[in-house]
Protein backbone atom coordinates (compact mmCIF):
# COMPACT_ATOMS: atom_id res chain seq x y z
CA UNK A 1 0.00 0.00 0.00
CA UNK A 2 1.28 3.38 -0.84
CA UNK A 3 0.14 6.52 -0.68
CA UNK A 4 1.45 9.69 -2.37
CA UNK A 5 0.52 13.61 -2.25
CA UNK A 6 0.52 15.91 -4.54
CA UNK A 7 -0.68 19.77 -4.81
CA UNK A 8 -0.06 23.09 -4.01
CA UNK A 9 2.10 24.96 -1.23
CA UNK A 10 -0.15 25.49 2.12
CA UNK A 11 -0.76 28.90 2.12
CA UNK A 12 -0.41 30.93 5.12
CA UNK A 13 -3.82 32.85 7.19
CA UNK A 14 -5.63 29.44 6.91
CA UNK A 15 -7.15 28.16 9.84
CA UNK A 16 -5.58 24.84 11.01
CA UNK A 17 -8.50 22.61 9.07
CA UNK A 18 -7.40 24.92 6.02
CA UNK A 19 -3.69 23.73 6.52
CA UNK A 20 -4.80 20.07 7.33
CA UNK A 21 -6.12 19.87 4.01
CA UNK A 22 -4.68 22.33 1.57
CA UNK A 23 -3.45 20.47 -1.50
CA UNK A 24 -4.70 17.15 -0.80
CA UNK A 25 -4.62 16.21 -3.64
CA UNK A 26 -3.72 12.94 -3.56
CA UNK A 27 -3.68 9.21 -4.93
CA UNK A 28 -4.22 5.66 -2.26
CA UNK A 29 -3.55 2.95 -3.64
CA UNK A 30 -4.37 -0.14 -1.69
CA UNK A 31 -4.41 -3.77 -2.61
CA UNK A 32 -6.99 -3.87 -5.17
CA UNK A 33 -8.45 0.09 -4.44
CA UNK A 34 -7.23 3.52 -5.75
CA UNK A 35 -8.95 6.41 -4.38
CA UNK A 36 -8.24 9.99 -6.05
CA UNK A 37 -9.03 13.14 -4.25
CA UNK A 38 -8.69 15.87 -6.37
CA UNK A 39 -9.16 19.73 -6.70
CA UNK A 40 -12.08 20.37 -9.04
CA UNK A 41 -10.74 23.75 -10.12
CA UNK A 42 -6.80 22.94 -10.86
CA UNK A 43 -6.94 19.02 -11.64
CA UNK A 44 -7.19 17.28 -14.69
CA UNK A 45 -10.89 15.85 -14.33
CA UNK A 46 -10.60 11.90 -14.69
CA UNK A 47 -11.55 10.05 -17.70
CA UNK A 48 -12.17 6.48 -15.84
CA UNK A 49 -13.31 4.98 -12.66
CA UNK A 50 -15.99 6.55 -10.51
CA UNK A 51 -16.44 10.31 -9.92
CA UNK A 52 -18.06 11.79 -6.63
CA UNK A 53 -18.50 15.74 -6.63
CA UNK A 54 -18.34 17.58 -3.26
CA UNK A 55 -19.47 20.47 -2.61
CA UNK A 56 -21.00 20.02 1.27
CA UNK A 57 -21.59 24.20 1.60
CA UNK A 58 -23.69 23.62 0.09
CA UNK A 59 -24.95 22.39 -3.37
CA UNK A 60 -24.33 18.79 -2.83
CA UNK A 61 -26.18 18.93 0.16
CA UNK A 62 -28.93 21.27 -1.06
CA UNK A 63 -29.71 19.13 -3.90
CA UNK A 64 -29.44 15.32 -2.21
CA UNK A 65 -32.44 17.07 0.51
CA UNK A 66 -34.57 18.79 -2.82
CA UNK A 67 -34.93 15.03 -3.91
CA UNK A 68 -35.66 13.45 -0.67
CA UNK A 69 -38.93 16.09 -0.55
CA UNK A 70 -39.77 13.96 -3.82
CA UNK A 71 -39.02 16.40 -6.39
CA UNK A 72 -38.68 14.30 -9.74
CA UNK A 73 -35.50 15.50 -10.92
CA UNK A 74 -33.01 18.18 -10.90
CA UNK A 75 -31.29 20.04 -13.79
CA UNK A 76 -27.98 21.62 -13.12
CA UNK A 77 -26.98 24.77 -15.35
CA UNK A 78 -23.53 25.66 -14.82
CA UNK A 79 -24.51 29.40 -15.82
CA UNK A 80 -28.08 31.87 -15.01
CA UNK A 81 -28.32 31.95 -18.27
CA UNK A 82 -28.86 28.58 -19.13
CA UNK A 83 -31.33 28.26 -15.75
CA UNK A 84 -33.41 31.65 -16.71
CA UNK A 85 -33.50 29.86 -20.52
CA UNK A 86 -35.28 26.72 -19.35
CA UNK A 87 -37.33 28.14 -17.04
CA UNK A 88 -39.01 30.26 -19.82
CA UNK A 89 -39.47 27.08 -21.52
CA UNK A 90 -41.18 25.60 -18.88
CA UNK A 91 -42.43 27.54 -16.51
CA UNK A 92 -43.91 25.39 -14.27
CA UNK A 93 -40.53 24.30 -13.30
CA UNK A 94 -39.02 25.29 -10.03
CA UNK A 95 -35.86 27.25 -10.46
CA UNK A 96 -33.25 27.38 -7.56
CA UNK A 97 -29.54 28.37 -7.37
CA UNK A 98 -27.10 30.97 -5.77
CA UNK A 99 -23.87 32.99 -6.95
CA UNK A 100 -21.59 33.57 -4.39
CA UNK A 101 -23.77 32.42 -1.43
CA UNK A 102 -26.45 34.27 -2.37
CA UNK A 103 -30.01 33.33 -4.34
CA UNK A 104 -30.44 35.22 -7.69
CA UNK A 105 -32.60 37.48 -7.93
CA UNK A 106 -36.28 36.18 -9.31
CA UNK A 107 -35.47 32.31 -8.37
CA UNK A 108 -37.64 30.50 -5.98
CA UNK A 109 -34.86 29.55 -4.18
CA UNK A 110 -31.74 29.99 -3.43
CA UNK A 111 -28.76 26.86 -2.60
CA UNK A 112 -29.76 26.59 1.05
CA UNK A 113 -30.33 23.40 2.70
CA UNK A 114 -32.26 25.08 5.09
CA UNK A 115 -34.03 26.72 2.93
CA UNK A 116 -35.72 23.66 1.26
CA UNK A 117 -35.86 21.18 4.35
CA UNK A 118 -39.25 20.56 4.62
CA UNK A 119 -40.92 22.25 1.23
CA UNK A 120 -42.80 19.48 -1.04
CA UNK A 121 -41.28 19.16 -4.34
CA UNK A 122 -43.73 16.40 -5.39
CA UNK A 123 -43.87 15.67 -9.18
CA UNK A 124 -41.54 19.23 -9.48
CA UNK A 125 -38.67 19.73 -11.99
CA UNK A 126 -36.05 21.71 -10.19
CA UNK A 127 -33.15 23.45 -12.31
CA UNK A 128 -30.51 24.25 -10.36
CA UNK A 129 -27.63 26.30 -10.47
CA UNK A 130 -24.59 26.96 -8.46
CA UNK A 131 -21.53 29.00 -7.85
CA UNK A 132 -18.95 26.09 -7.51
CA UNK A 133 -20.60 22.86 -8.00
CA UNK A 134 -22.83 23.01 -11.14
CA UNK A 135 -19.53 24.21 -13.15
CA UNK A 136 -17.57 21.78 -12.07
CA UNK A 137 -20.24 19.15 -12.43
CA UNK A 138 -19.99 20.11 -15.93
CA UNK A 139 -15.94 19.74 -16.27
CA UNK A 140 -16.31 15.91 -15.85
CA UNK A 141 -16.41 13.47 -18.82
CA UNK A 142 -17.28 10.97 -17.38
CA UNK A 143 -20.82 9.35 -18.12
CA UNK A 144 -22.12 9.92 -14.37
CA UNK A 145 -21.45 11.30 -11.36
CA UNK A 146 -22.43 10.76 -7.47
CA UNK A 147 -23.23 14.09 -5.69
CA UNK A 148 -22.49 13.18 -2.32
CA UNK A 149 -22.21 14.98 1.12
CA UNK A 150 -22.60 13.85 5.11
CA UNK A 151 -26.35 14.05 4.61
CA UNK A 152 -25.91 10.80 2.15
CA UNK A 153 -22.49 9.56 3.04
CA UNK A 154 -23.35 5.84 3.88
CA UNK A 155 -25.79 5.81 0.80
CA UNK A 156 -22.94 7.10 -1.54
CA UNK A 157 -20.68 4.38 0.20
CA UNK A 158 -23.01 1.56 -0.52
CA UNK A 159 -23.40 2.44 -3.96
CA UNK A 160 -19.53 2.69 -4.73
CA UNK A 161 -18.09 0.51 -2.02
CA UNK A 162 -17.26 -2.40 -4.74
CA UNK A 163 -15.72 0.12 -7.07
CA UNK A 164 -12.15 0.09 -7.96
CA UNK A 165 -11.46 3.25 -8.99
CA UNK A 166 -12.90 6.41 -6.99
CA UNK A 167 -12.48 10.09 -7.60
CA UNK A 168 -13.73 12.29 -5.15
CA UNK A 169 -13.68 15.66 -6.48
CA UNK A 170 -13.79 19.25 -4.71
CA UNK A 171 -15.52 21.18 -6.28
CA UNK A 172 -13.35 25.00 -4.15
CA UNK A 173 -14.50 28.17 -4.51
CA UNK A 174 -13.70 30.70 -7.29
CA UNK A 175 -11.58 32.70 -4.75
CA UNK A 176 -9.46 29.59 -3.56
CA UNK A 177 -9.48 26.46 -1.40
CA UNK A 178 -12.28 25.03 0.35
CA UNK A 179 -11.73 22.74 3.22
CA UNK A 180 -14.67 21.94 4.37
CA UNK A 181 -14.71 19.78 0.78
CA UNK A 182 -11.68 18.00 1.75
CA UNK A 183 -12.47 17.39 5.34
CA UNK A 184 -15.77 15.76 3.79
CA UNK A 185 -13.39 14.11 1.42
CA UNK A 186 -11.29 12.54 3.78
CA UNK A 187 -14.12 11.05 5.55
CA UNK A 188 -15.58 9.28 2.21
CA UNK A 189 -11.73 8.16 1.78
CA UNK A 190 -12.03 6.50 5.02
CA UNK A 191 -15.22 5.06 5.03
CA UNK A 192 -14.46 3.21 1.23
CA UNK A 193 -10.72 1.75 2.99
CA UNK A 194 -13.12 -0.40 5.53
CA UNK A 195 -12.18 2.28 8.44
CA UNK A 196 -14.58 3.53 11.16
CA UNK A 197 -14.55 7.03 11.57
CA UNK A 198 -15.46 9.09 13.66
CA UNK A 199 -18.39 11.56 12.22
CA UNK A 200 -18.23 13.69 15.69
CA UNK A 201 -14.55 14.29 15.05
CA UNK A 202 -15.56 15.13 11.65
CA UNK A 203 -18.18 17.21 12.24
CA UNK A 204 -15.97 19.48 14.66
CA UNK A 205 -13.33 20.26 11.46
CA UNK A 206 -16.47 21.07 9.50
CA UNK A 207 -18.15 23.55 11.80
CA UNK A 208 -14.25 24.98 12.51
CA UNK A 209 -13.39 25.29 8.72
CA UNK A 210 -12.92 28.29 7.14
CA UNK A 211 -15.44 27.23 4.60
CA UNK A 212 -17.97 27.17 7.75
CA UNK A 213 -17.11 30.74 8.58
CA UNK A 214 -16.99 32.10 5.35
CA UNK A 215 -20.96 30.77 5.29
CA UNK A 216 -21.90 32.18 8.66
CA UNK A 217 -19.99 35.61 7.84
CA UNK A 218 -22.73 35.93 5.01
CA UNK A 219 -25.97 35.08 6.82
CA UNK A 220 -26.22 31.32 6.21
CA UNK A 221 -24.81 30.01 9.42
CA UNK A 222 -28.11 28.30 9.84
CA UNK A 223 -27.40 26.06 7.27
CA UNK A 224 -24.13 24.51 8.92
CA UNK A 225 -26.56 22.32 11.22
CA UNK A 226 -28.18 21.17 8.04
CA UNK A 227 -25.01 19.82 5.94
CA UNK A 228 -23.98 17.43 8.51
CA UNK A 229 -27.56 15.85 9.19
CA UNK A 230 -25.54 12.69 8.55
CA UNK A 231 -27.50 10.61 6.58
CA UNK A 232 -30.44 12.28 6.74
CA UNK A 233 -30.97 11.56 2.91
CA UNK A 234 -31.17 7.40 2.57
CA UNK A 235 -30.34 7.04 -0.79
CA UNK A 236 -27.22 8.25 -3.33
CA UNK A 237 -27.76 11.03 -5.54
CA UNK A 238 -26.31 10.52 -9.78
CA UNK A 239 -26.07 13.00 -12.45
CA UNK A 240 -26.43 11.31 -16.04
CA UNK A 241 -27.55 12.68 -19.25
CA UNK A 242 -28.23 16.59 -17.96
CA UNK A 243 -30.07 15.20 -15.18
CA UNK A 244 -29.47 14.84 -11.37
CA UNK A 245 -31.51 11.85 -9.47
CA UNK A 246 -31.71 9.25 -7.02
CA UNK A 247 -29.53 6.33 -7.78
CA UNK A 248 -31.85 3.15 -7.07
Amino acid sequence: MTITYRGNQINKGLNRAANTYKGRCNIYTGAQLKIEILDGRKDKMPSTGTAVLVDILRSTTTMPIILKQNASYILPCATIKKARGIKREHPDYVIAGERYGFKVPRFDFGNSPSEVWGIDFSGKVVIFTSTNGTKILEKIPLDHVFISSFVNASATYRAISKEKEVHIIASGRPDGYADEDFIYAEYLESLLKKESPSFQEYRKKILGSSGAKRLSLIGFGRDLEYAVKLDSVDFPVIAKEGRIFRYE
